[in-house]
């Protein structure tokens, strides 16, 4: 008898706690470390034929810094109080073709994208502090739509929700 418990304490408990660990996880968000792309920063202020820098009192960013190239290329860098990137956004002609804001660690909030400029179309992900998805859903035609999940910060599943571009949540 003895001899069985202990096969059981040994081998058989280690598989019974993985696989019901497995399960809890099944609807976990995964941790994505996603950090402000220092080449990304270079390669908007290379180049450019022109800065101009903003500085504004309220919000939340102080610093905004314009690169531009001819009179059809802006690049942005906002900058909270203490220099910290909280944004970087790219123009086309007036239009964002990408933006992408940032936590005081480093950490993306999360990233626009843009299959044309100023559409936003495509998959998009927000992101907490820590890594965690907070969101994911995408956007079709410059409004959200299919399924979106919501996440803690600990990555349990909060909401799944449908949504059409031409509905509000269901």
């Amino acid at each position: 008898m003895r001899i069985g418990i202990t096969v059981f304490i040994f081998v058989l408990s280690p598989v019974f706690i993985i696989a019901c660990q497995s399960k809890v996880q099944k609807n976990a968000s995964n941790v994505e470390v996603k950090k402000l792309d220092s080449e990304l920063v270079k390669r908007m202020t290379e180049n450019m034929d022109s800065l101009y820098i903003e500085r504004r009192s309220t919000g939340d960013f102080r610093i905004i810094e314009h690169y531009f190239v001819d009179d059809t290329l802006e690049n942005k860098i906002m900058r909270d109080s203490n220099g910290r990137i909280t944004a970087l956004v790219m123009q086309c002609n007036g239009q964002n073709v990408f933006a992408e804001e940032y936590y005081p660690n480093g950490q993306s909030m999360g990233t626009i994208n843009y299959s044309k400029p100023g559409k936003i179309d495509g998959p998009v992900k927000y992101f907490h502090p820590n890594g965690r998805i907070r969101t994911i859903g995408t956007y079709k035609n410059g409004q959200e739509s299919g399924i979106w999940h919501t996440y803690d910060s600990s990555g349990k599943l909060l909401s799944s929700d449908s949504l059409n571009s031409d509905q509000c949540f269901k």
